[in-house]
């Protein structure tokens, strides 16, 4: 049967925003190894984890090997220190306990390779190589991410290999990346006989446990753009790998709601009504939220230049993983699917009998629950996944019985004969 809801494609974007840009260095006066950060505007309002160039974390943790060049190549390295936190201290991040202060090596051959993460949630940090023969890298084992939308945190990553003292004129610079994805959505109503408001979307049935390992490669080069892959061979090698992914958690994010149209629903966000493929309805995507100049002049003052916060509480943050929707059958209870993964979204939805206009007092609802949507995903770390619900359309949409949500209209015609009477003969001629 056709359903009226259509999950479009995602698109796939390298990161948040400006997550390109996000650069830490290392600032080498004397032989102290120090990180100096420059910081703008937050990409976070409240959670304060989501980090980008205009969002530095205000601590970190470092992991160093200490490496001897022979020939032409480097021996195996050595553990010069490890899980070392640095925090802010004025205009430079230094170590936050005088007693793990650390310094450059002397010796001219020697160099160090940095491994930084922030937010990896205590898991189990070691040295391992992927594979026999390789150096060995750094490595994350039971990374867990909790499925609290409030709590989570952006797991970000650096690597900056064979780096000395000398030639770096008292400052290396190192650039982080995101291990984790984020998810956002929006919503798109083709369909004027229908009113719709969403009230939240919750993801199924998706892992949020798995081992990370860091690349071996610097990350200094950035991710070009967030709309395309055209700096993708600069970058191989450079983005680590998730491995052995697990766990069959939900995760649910209330929405933002509207204020324009205004939903009769508190709390609900109306999906408006359009025919423009790219003009729907924001979810769950970041909000900008006007606030005060550096110069902390007012709206309306000479000289005032407003700046913005970009509000990112609604994302979502997942671990990358590839998974395929499963087949839904009639009668089936999607309550209790724990295996296969879906979209789930709370909403509301109006019959609008004249097709203009909307009046719930007149209007007849034709459905209030939650919306199944099978759906298969191949997340990547680093990149933010746009998905936009579209109403009105063929595919899609289930109620917790696995049943079509709604069912359009449709008539079998037929039409009866013209029957033929028989009443006796009728005499034309005038008697």
């Amino acid at each position: 049967m056709k359903k009226l809801f259509l999950l479009a494609l995602p698109m796939a974007l390298a990161a948040v925003s400006c997550s390109n840009e996000e650069v830490v260095s290392v600032n080498n006066d004397a032989n102290e190894i120090k990180f100096a950060v420059t910081a703008e505007n937050a990409t976070r309002a409240i959670a304060d984890e989501m980090f980008c160039a205009y969002k530095l974390p205000s601590k970190f943790n470092v992991w160093a090997l200490a490496k001897q060049k022979s020939g032409e190549t480097y021996l195996p390295g050595k553990t010069y220190f490890a899980n070392v936190e640095y925090s802010k201290s004025g205009e430079e991040w230094v170590a936050t306990e005088q007693a793990n202060v650390r310094f450059w090596p002397n010796q001219s051959g020697d160099v160090l390779d940095f491994y930084v993460m922030h937010n990896y949630n205590n898991a189990t940090v070691k040295w391992a190589p992927e594979a026999t023969g390789e150096a060995a890298r750094l490595a994350v084992e039971g990374y867990t991410l909790t499925t609290t939308l409030d709590n989570q945190k952006d797991f970000i990553y650096a690597v900056e290999t064979e780096q000395q003292k000398a030639g770096n004129n008292g400052q290396k610079t190192i650039n982080f990346r995101h291990a984790l994805s984020q998810v956002v959505f929006q919503a798109r109503n083709t369909n004027k006989t229908l009113h719709i408001e969403i009230k939240s979307v919750s993801v199924k049935n998706f892992h949020n446990t798995g081992n990370f390992a860091l690349p071996v490669k610097t990350t200094k080069t950035q991710l070009i753009d967030h709309e395309s892959n055209k700096n993708e061979e600069a970058v191989t090698g450079t983005v680590g790998k998730w491995t052995a992914q697990t766990g069959s958690e939900t995760t649910t994010v209330d929405v933002y709601p509207t204020t324009t149209p205004a939903p009769v629903e508190s709390g609900y966000a109306v999906v408006k009504w359009s025919t423009t493929q790219y003009d729907g309805t924001n979810l769950t995507n970041g909000k900008d939220k006007q606030i005060a100049d550096s110069n902390s002049k007012n709206p309306g003052d000479v000289g005032y230049v407003p700046t913005y916060d970009r509000d990112f509480s609604k994302a979502m943050l997942f671990i990358p993983q590839e998974q395929r929707a499963g087949t839904v059958t009639a009668g089936t209870d999607l309550t209790s699917d724990n295996d296969n993964p879906y979209f789930v979204v709370t909403c509301k939805i109006w019959n609008v009998a004249d097709g203009e206009t909307f009046n719930k007092g007149t209007d007849v609802l034709l459905y209030s629950g939650d919306a199944y949507i099978p759906v298969s995903v191949n997340w990547q770390p680093g990149k933010k996944y746009i998905y936009t619900f579209v109403f009105g359309g063929k595919n899609g949409g289930y109620d917790p019985s696995g049943n079509d949500i709604l069912v359009p209209i449709s008539f079998d015609v037929t039409v009866d004969d013209f029957t033929p009477v028989v009443n006796g003969e009728v005499n034309m001629v005038k008697p």
